[in-house]
C-alpha cells in the first residue's frame, strides 16, 4: 500500500533523515500515495540536498529545470548538478555538460532551451519527450 509506505517515509523525513527526505521528495513529485505536489517535492528535496544527498541534488536540479527553466532556476540547477557531479554522479555530469552548452548558446532563445530540456529530461513517466528534430544540437 503506497499510502502506508508514504506515511512511514514521511515520518522518517520529519525526523530529519536525509534518505527519507529525498525519497519523500520523489514521492511528492511523482504523486505516489497522494496527488503530485511540486512545491512539497522541492521543499523535501532541498532539505535532503542541503545534507549532501547526491540523488536529491540531481532530482532537485531536474525539477528546477523542468518546472520553470528561467535564468534563476537554471543557475540553481547548475549549482546542484555541480555538487552532485563532484560526488560522482555521472548523470549529473552529463546534464551539467549539456546544460552549460545549451544555456550558453540559447540564453536569448527560450523556446530552443525548452526543446533541449524536454529532450534531455524525462517527463514524470520516465520517458523523454519527443519533440522531433528541433533540438539545439540538430541546428
Amino acid at each position: 500500500d503506497y499510502r502506508e509506505a508514504r506515511f512511514w517515509i514521511e515520518k522518517a523525513a520529519r525526523q530529519g533523515l536525509g534518505d527519507a527526505e529525498a525519497r519523500l521528495g520523489a514521492l511528492c513529485r511523482e504523486g505516489v500515495g497522494a496527488a503530485p505536489d511540486l512545491m512539497q517535492a522541492k521543499a523535501w528535496l532541498e532539505k535532503a540536498a542541503a545534507k549532501g544527498h547526491t540523488e536529491a541534488r540531481l532530482a532537485l536540479a531536474k525539477l528546477l529545470l523542468s518546472d520553470n527553466p528561467n535564468a534563476e532556476n537554471i543557475e540553481k540547477a547548475r549549482q546542484w548538478l555541480e555538487q552532485a557531479s563532484r560526488q560522482g554522479s555521472d548523470e549529473a555530469a552529463r546534464l551539467l555538460s549539456g546544460l552549460s552548452g545549451a544555456a550558453a548558446g540559447l540564453k536569448t532563445d527560450a523556446a530552443r532551451l525548452r526543446v533541449w530540456l524536454n529532450e534531455t529530461l524525462p517527463d514524470r513517466t520516465g520517458q523523454k519527450t519527443d519533440t522531433g528534430n528541433d533540438s539545439p544540437s540538430a541546428r
